[in-house]
């Protein structure tokens, strides 16, 4: 079975892929820090393999970035002047990386699929939070606040 690329990276027919890959996003970007690099790697697997189904639409308006694509250099590039160049080249890989996606989507997701998405995926971490559950006592002010699956507020 093949699937058409427009039903993928087009922004105008893509509303169900667009939809769910940021969904994902908003979901991944919440709790990231609970579900660890399962999370990540979800994020990834959405955005990252657009570039491979057509590249060429992703080189061809490359010149337009050139401010995100000029500090994801710059910060890549830090890895030589840091005192710390392991921790600094892990970071640049992940900042680099969520520019990337966040090209992809800008290149792939239309406003109104950018919408619904955020939407779905608030709603999504508004059920798990209320699923979790979890209450935290206010230390200024004595009282117990709903933090969800967040850990404070």
């Amino acid at each position: 079975m093949k699937i058409p690329k427009s039903l993928l990276i087009d922004p105008e027919r893509n509303a169900v892929y667009g939809t769910f890959a940021v969904a994902i996003s908003v979901f991944a970007f919440a709790y990231s820090t609970n579900f660890g690099k399962v999370l990540i790697l979800a994020y990834y697997a959405v955005w990252l393999p657009l570039i491979l189904v057509d590249y060429r639409r992703f080189l061809r308006h490359l010149s337009d970035a050139w401010l995100p694509l000029l500090f994801a250099a710059y910060i890549c590039f830090s890895v030589f002047w840091s005192h710390a160049p392991g921790t600094t080249a892990r970071a640049a890989l992940q900042y680099f990386s969520h520019i990337l996606c966040a090209y992809v989507a800008a290149r792939t997701v239309s406003v109104r699929t950018l919408v619904v998405g955020s939407l779905i995926g608030i709603f999504v971490v508004l059920l798990y939070s209320l699923r979790v559950g979890g209450y935290a006592l206010d230390t200024i002010d004595g009282t117990t606040n709903f933090v969800g699956a967040f850990g404070s507020k």
